[in-house]
Parts: C-alpha cells; structure tokens; sequence
C-alpha cells in the first residue's frame, strides 16, 4: 500500500486515539512495521495526547448501569458454583425483577438478557464517549499546534542580539546604543543621550578595527531608533565604533570621517 503523508498522518491519530480497532488496528500495526514513516507519525501523535490526557474530563457512567453489572457477575457467579442465585432487588437494578423464586435456566437467561442489556448500553456509552473525547482531542491538538506555530512565529521575530556596544561621549556620558544580531546581519541603534545635531549636519557611524582604514557603516537619521545593515566582520570583536559630525548627506566612505569624532564605544561579543 502507498502511503500519502495525509493517509498517514489520519492512520497514526486514528491509532493514536484507539478508534482503530480489530482488523483494522492489526492492518496499522503491519503497516508501521513496513513503513518506518508511519511509525514516526504514530509516535508523533502518541506523545502529542500524552500530555492532553489530564484535560479530559470523568465521565460516570450511570448508577443504575453499574448496579445491573454487578447483579450479572454475581447471577453468573453462583451459576458456576452450583448455587441458586439471589434475585437483583429493583434498587439495585432500577427495574422490578418480578417474584422470588425461579429455575436456573430462567436465572441464566435473565442473567445473559441483563449481560447483553448492559453489554449494549456500555458499547453505546463507550463509543459516544470515545467520539466525543476523539472530536475534543483533535479540536485541541489543533489548537495547541496553531500556538505552537505562533510561539515559532514570535520567536524567529525576535533578535538574537550577538554583540553590542555602548557610544559615549570624552566624558563617558551614554549617546547611542548599538546592538547586532548576526542571524539578520542587523545593526540596531538607539539614541539615549541627548546630543541633537543641526539641521545642516549629519551623524555618520563608522567601524574601526587595528591596522586597519576606517569603514562606513551608514549615514545617521534623525529618529530616536533606526536599524542599519551590517556583516559581522564589521561588527565583531575587536572593533570599534565610532560617531562623527559630518556635512548632511554624510561623507564617502573612503574618505574616512572629516568631521570630529563626537562617540565612540567598544564592540563586545555577548
């Protein structure tokens, strides 16, 4: 048989769940023997219920229903040991059970007719029930797996922050902060000083490394917070950063800043 990865999937939840059952239950069985794809999926979903099984709500089954199995066991009881069985009260069964005194042969037939009564109820009850926790346990699977993809969602959403670097001033006072996340090659800059440049001038960020000429990075706007990007190896450790004053539009990069250097600041790996 050719599985599709629907068919699959609908074979492992259906075992998963215990709605297959006889032939079909073994047919899925050899299938998982042959076909290891399936027998992942069958995992899959086995470790996904486990955890659902304490949401499921007790179900009692009717008082009634119980008390007429009880009276069925021990009629057949007493059969098998030679004795007379005692006669179901109508309390214990929720029915009346007529006179007192009746032959073995009626006992058993009442005792088989009550058997297969409570046989039937309880094969009705168990598949309702089995429905209802299979509709109630797809339903949730499907919800836990829609948050799931958007806690994945939310989580590739936010920065992995790699490196960061604090800009101040000569006399150490904070101006921008810098931080870098390498998966993105992003660099995220955020204004917490109170330094404002004219009108006519530009803020241009470089990148300073030993032995080497500086590199711009990009021209600064005027907003609080901005994002620029940036490779790693001109963000990493051992590298500087640094902010200049330069004319509005900011300078070549080749030309290296012209105007004075206003923040600086160490890269650092996190």
């Amino acid at each position: 048989m050719k599985l599709t990865p629907e068919r699959t999937d609908a074979i492992a939840a259906e075992y998963a769940l215990g709605t297959l059952q006889g032939g079909a239950r073994r047919r899925a069985e050899t299938l998982a023997r042959q076909h290891p794809e399936l027998r992942e999926a069958i995992q899959r979903w086995q470790h996904q219920l486990a955890s659902l099984t304490e949401l499921a709500a007790p179900v009692a089954p009717p008082t009634a229903l119980w008390a007429r199995i009880d009276a069925v066991l021990r009629a057949d009881l007493a059969l098998r040991k030679g004795q007379a069985p005692s006669l179901p009260t109508q309390r214990q069964t929720g029915a009346p059970m007529g006179g007192t005194r009746r032959a073995p042969w009626a006992w058993l037939g009442a005792g088989l007719g009550l058997g297969l009564t409570a046989f039937a109820i309880a094969s009705s009850l168990s598949a309702s029930r089995l429905g209802r926790e299979a509709d109630s346990l797809r339903q949730q699977v499907a919800a836990q797996n829609a948050l799931m993809s958007q806690a994945r969602a939310e989580l590739a959403a936010v920065a992995r922050i790699g490196f960061v670097s604090v800009l101040a001033d000569d006399k150490a006072g904070p101006a921008l902060l810098a931080t870098f996340d390498p998966q993105r090659q992003q660099l995220d800059l955020k204004r917490v000083g109170s330094y404002r440049e004219a009108p006519e001038k530009s803020l241009q960020l470089w990148t300073l490394a030993p032995g080497q000429a500086p590199k711009s990075l990009g021209v600064l706007g005027r907003e609080a917070r901005e994002r620029l990007q940036a490779l790693q190896d001109d963000v990493g450790n051992e590298r500087l950063l640094a902010v200049s004053l330069e004319p509005a539009g900011g300078v070549p990069s080749e030309r290296g800043p012209t105007g004075p250097v206003l923040f600086k600041g160490a890269v650092i790996a996190l």
